[in-house]
C-alpha cells in the first residue's frame, strides 16, 4: 500500500534513512512506492537463488551460502546490505537468543523451504523464526534429539504441506500429527531414523 510519506519535510525522511535498519529502509520504500524517499541512502536489494544458512560456531553467527554441491561457503554481509531469499533457508544449532543478532536485518524471506538441524525445539522458537521470515512454508526440514512437539510445530508454520523430520516422535504422534494441523495442508511426512524413535501408536490412530 502506497502511503504518502513523500509528504513529510525532507529533513525527517533524510533522518528515518538513517536511523533505519536495511530492511527497514526497503520497507518505507515501498511504503512510498518510489525509491527516493530516503535521501541520500537508497537501500537497494540483492536476490539470492541459492539456500542460506544461519549456523552459531563457537559463540559466533556465521552465514553461508549453500552451493549445487551442498558445500558451504561463507557468505559476506555488509553493513547495508539487503539480501532478498527466494529459495530455502537453514539455521544450524541455534536458540532463542541467537536470533536477536542484528545480522538478521539485513534479510529478506520469500521462501518455500526452512530447515532446523539441532536447533531449540520450543516453541518460541518456531514462533520468532516464523515471524521474522514472514512466510508460510511449503516444506519444513526438522533434526533434532529432541522429542518433535506438532502442536508447535503447526502453530508457527499453519501453511506446511510438506514436512521431514529426524526426531523423537511421542506416544500418540499420528493423532497429534492430524489433530494440531490448522490448516488440513499437509500432503506428505517422513520420519528418517530407527524405530525406537518413533514413539507408541495403535493401529486404530
Amino acid at each position: 500500500m502506497v502511503y504518502p510519506i513523500t509528504c513529510l519535510p525532507y529533513g525527517l525522511r533524510r533522518r528515518m534513512s538513517e536511523l533505519a535498519t536495511p530492511i527497514e529502509r526497503y520497507d518505507l520504500q515501498v511504503a512510498a512506492g518510489q525509491m527516493n524517499i530516503c535521501p541520500p541512502r537508497l537501500q537497494t536489494i540483492r536476490t539470492m537463488d541459492t539456500a542460506i544458512q544461519f549456523k552459531m560456531e563457537n559463540s559466533i553467527l556465521t552465514v553461508s551460502e549453500i552451493m549445487n554441491d551442498y558445500q558451504a561457503k561463507p557468505f559476506p554481509v555488509n553493513e547495508d546490505d539487503l539480501i532478498f531469499c527466494k529459495k530455502s533457508v537453514g539455521f544450524v544449532n541455534m536458540r532463542s537468543e541467537d536470533l536477536e543478532n542484528p545480522i538478521f536485518n539485513n534479510f529478506k524471506f520469500d521462501i518455500t523451504v526452512i530447515s532446523f538441524s539441532d536447533c531449540d525445539a520450543s516453541a518460541n522458537f518456531y514462533r520468532e523464526v516464523a515471524a521474522f521470515t514472514k512466510t508460510k512454508p511449503v516444506h519444513l526440514c526438522i533434526f533434532t534429539n529432541s522429542t518433535i512437539s506438532f502442536k508447535d510445530v503447526f502453530d508457527a508454520f499453519p501453511g506446511t504441506t510438506k514436512l521431514s523430520l529426524k526426531a523423537t516422535l511421542p506416544n500418540g504422534w499420528r493423532s497429534d500429527l492430524f489433530r494440531h494441523q490448522k490448516s488440513k495442508s499437509l500432503t506428505v511426512f517422513y520420519q528418517n531414523g530407527p524405530n525406537e524413535g518413533m514413539g507408541g501408536f495403535t493401529l486404530e490412530k
